[in-house]
């Protein structure tokens, strides 16, 4: 199975990776515009949430942690805005760790940070999904 390994600000070492796609939105002419006509026309672009999810680190001070923090704590009040970062995902083979495909997402941020359900009695390693949402993705290998 390929690692994804998400570059730029952003931290690697991603065991999973959902939400790479981009579709057109339509407008319901008939709902919308109020047209006879059954044939729906496109409004413009929309893309899923890009979920990341990865084992917890030791210190949540790595670049991905930080946005976090700095974004979500600037949610609490919007005295500051939230920055924008374009990240790159990039699917390396799994023996020859060399690149098969990266993808480029512009005008990302974070969402939501979650974390795995904390059992006393399980000996699993603890994960944290972040779901991030972007303007753009593009494939560009």
């Amino acid at each position: 199975m390929p690692l994804a390994v998400v570059t730029g600000l952003l931290s690697p070492g991603y065991t999973e990776v959902q939400g790479l796609a981009m579709g057109i939105a339509n407008v319901d002419p008939q709902t919308e515009v109020g047209s006879s006509t059954a044939v729906p026309f496109p409004k413009g672009l929309k893309s899923d949430a890009l979920t990341l999810k990865r084992y917890v680190r030791v210190s949540f001070l790595d670049a991905m942690g930080i946005w976090c923090r700095i974004t979500f704590e600037s949610a609490k009040t919007w005295a500051t805005g939230i920055q924008l970062q374009d990240v790159y995902i990039t699917v390396n083979h799994p023996s020859s760790k060399a690149p098969i495909c990266v993808f480029h997402i512009t005008g990302a941020y974070p969402t939501k940070w979650e974390v795995d359900q904390l059992n006393s009695t399980g000996n699993e390693a603890l994960q944290e999904t972040i779901e991030l949402q972007y303007r753009t993705i593009q494939r560009i290998l």
